[in-house]
């Protein structure tokens, strides 16, 4: 009787649970599309609320799926045919249909697309301009327009060319140009013939500028680094040059720049410039972890405002297992001594550990950086330093150092350069770095070793599909004795591998060696990589890489027979100050495979 009961009780729950089931709504299995030619289906995901799970979410398998719901898929279609439309097809026809698998409850949607005959642009005028200065405005505004008659008729490039126009206009004195066109659409050929009209409006010149806004920082000084002037034809981009400038003398919280247009009086507009200053005193500790640095440390202190003015004051201090100890003290004087030019005075001490020696030098320097467009800059760095080298290698007896200096004095000058057109400084699609730097260290008469050290270093950035980033990297470096000494100090040469080098190697572990297996470092180096990434899930991406190299022990003598390579692969987490990386890697062509493991901050390039 008592298992009856229970058969009857487990047969009603499971009666229950269908029911259950059967109440819920279906989920998306899949959304395909056909027919689009020229938007590729992942613009077109991105205008409707209907998804299918990404590959992460197919991970976790049992959650449920998204729902689908027929309105807002029909909200969808008629979002998409809108994209389309704004894209150069305003005879798009799309057709959906929704299929039922696993008993009705996962839909496959199918969305066929009939793009038709695109509108193309046909020719482009412009209406006469009654003065020689607009119209010479006009011209270079010319120059480049981004329409061109037969490419496809798509709204937000319409608009981008007109918004070059008023801009070059704004730049030139007349901030209220307005733009209006009027379109003769050909049905017979599907050319959109475009005739513009600009009215540049009054001619409108810079009146008073105001400071406003919280700041011990004397308004004095703040005029003068204003580069706008009562007077002076506007300009946006005058106004732009001033806030950028402001705003690298790293004292204000915030800046904004604006012309008040309403307030005009005459052809004069008057100018606010508000402003927010940062605090006095900044610091900021930091403690992590790296398979390289193992635990490390750091502290940051900033008196900004230092000695009044845009002077700052800069203590740092590192500690980590390479370098233990890393302190130094930086002074910097903005606009010193010629305008745009920054002197920084760093006396500093850096214990550094190698796996074959150890070096602990201290020194300072002065040095001269010139801030060019962007994050580019130019400067020059006269320095001098006190090393001492102790020998760490495995018999106590490395090579090469009876013939070094290990108790030595160096002084030199170092010209560099940082070309930065990549488009994001932690994380960037496109775009390029270049950055290189010429050291000439003597004569002998001030310093005890001799010689000139020369490195360069570029990336390349490139978008290959949807969400997909190529990025590539070449560096070479070559140091070469001069004068008496005959040699380069060990603790200046050259080691690669590494979480920021060659991956399938550790920290500093590809060098020329001795007959014991010691590091000797190397006067040329070359290194190359290649790395595809690309996005996985929400804030998580991934890469896949390859890279090749070498050290060797003379100057300028590249064996590009004699190369290390290596493979890898890695995970990605986006964090405000670059990517946390996790890389896997591995040398080829060596024989058995020696993975190596790397966690650390930031792209390797």
């Amino acid at each position: 009787m008592h298992s009856r009961h229970t058969i009857i009780l487990l047969l009603i729950l499971i009666l229950l649970s269908f029911t259950v089931r059967a109440d819920k709504p279906p989920t998306v299995k899949s959304i395909r599309f056909t027919g689009n030619v020229h938007i590729e289906d992942g613009r077109l995901e991105e205008q409707m609320n209907t998804r299918e799970k990404s590959f992460m979410q197919r991970l976790t398998f049992w959650k449920p799926g998204l729902i689908y719901n027929p309105v807002i898929l029909e909200d969808d279609i008629s979002r998409i045919t809108g994209f389309y439309a704004r894209n150069g097809f305003p005879a798009v026809s799309i057709q959906q249909s929704t299929s039922f698998v696993r008993s009705g409850k996962r839909a496959v949607i199918d969305i066929e697309i009939s793009e038709g005959k695109p509108v193309r642009i046909g020719e482009v005028n412009w209406t006469e301009l009654s003065d020689s200065v607009t119209m010479d405005i006009l011209g270079h505004a010319m120059t480049g327009f981004p329409l061109e008659k037969g490419q496809i008729f798509r709204d937000h490039e319409v608009f981008a060319a007109e918004n070059k126009v008023v801009k070059s206009f704004s730049d030139q004195g007349f901030p209220l140009a307005r733009i209006s066109r009027n379109l003769n659409l050909d049905s017979d050929t599907s050319f959109a013939n475009i005739r513009f009209k600009i009215e540049p409006g009054p001619f409108i010149r810079f009146g008073d500028i105001q400071v406003v806004g919280d700041s011990l920082v004397p308004e004095s000084y703040i005029r003068q680094n204003i580069t706008l002037k009562p007077g002076q034809i506007f300009s946006i981009k005058e106004m732009d040059k001033t806030q950028m400038k402001l705003v690298s003398l790293d004292l204000f919280r915030f800046i904004t720049v604006r012309a008040l247009t309403d307030s005009m009086v005459g052809n004069r507009v008057p100018v606010v410039i508000r402003i927010n200053e940062m605090p006095r005193w900044s610091v900021r500790a930091g403690a992590g972890y790296g398979t390289e640095d193992k635990q490390r440390f750091s502290l940051n202190v900033m008196r900004r405002s230092f000695l009044g003015g845009a002077r700052k004051l800069i203590l740092s201090a590192k500690h980590s297992y390479y370098e233990p100890i890393d302190i130094s003290l930086k002074f910097i004087q903005p606009n010193f001594p010629f305008e745009r030019i920054d002197m920084s005075v760093s006396p500093f001490y850096l214990h550094q550990k190698e796996q074959s020696f150890e070096v602990m030098k201290t020194g300072a320097g002065i040095t001269f950086q010139h801030a060019l467009k962007g994050r580019s800059s130019v400067w020059l760095n006269l320095g001098m330093e006190r090393n001492k080298v102790e020998d760490k290698s495995s018999d106590g007896n490395l090579k090469d150092l009876e013939d070094l200096i290990l108790l030595n004095n160096k002084a030199g000058i170092t010209l560099g350069t940082m070309i930065d057109k990549a488009n994001d400084m932690f994380d960037p699609v496109r775009g390029y770095k270049i950055s290189s730097q010429l050291t000439l260290m003597g004569p002998d008469e001030i310093s005890d070793y001799s010689y000139y050290k020369f490195m360069a270093d570029g990336s390349k950035y490139l978008q290959i599909g949807s969400g997909m980033i190529l990025a590539a990297r070449l560096k070479t470096g070559i140091i070469m004795p001069l004068g008496k000494s005959g040699v380069t100090p060990i603790e200046d040469r050259f080691l690669a591998g590494g979480a920021n080098s060659l991956r399938g190697w550790a920290r500093n572990r590809i060098s020329p060696l001795d007959e014991s297996g010691n590091q000797l470092g190397g006067d040329t180096m070359f290194e190359s990589g290649i790395e595809v990434r690309f996005p996985v899930y929400d804030i998580f991406g991934a890469a896949v890489f390859m890279e090749a190299g070498n050290v060797w022990r003379e100057a300028y003598k590249y064996d590009f027979r004699n190369m290390r390579y290596d493979i890898g692969a890695g995970l990605r987490i986006k964090t405000p100050i670059g990517p946390a990386r996790i890389d896997f890697a591995t040398p080829v062509f060596e024989g058995k495979p020696q993975p190596h493991v790397f966690i650390t901050i930031g792209h390797a390039f």
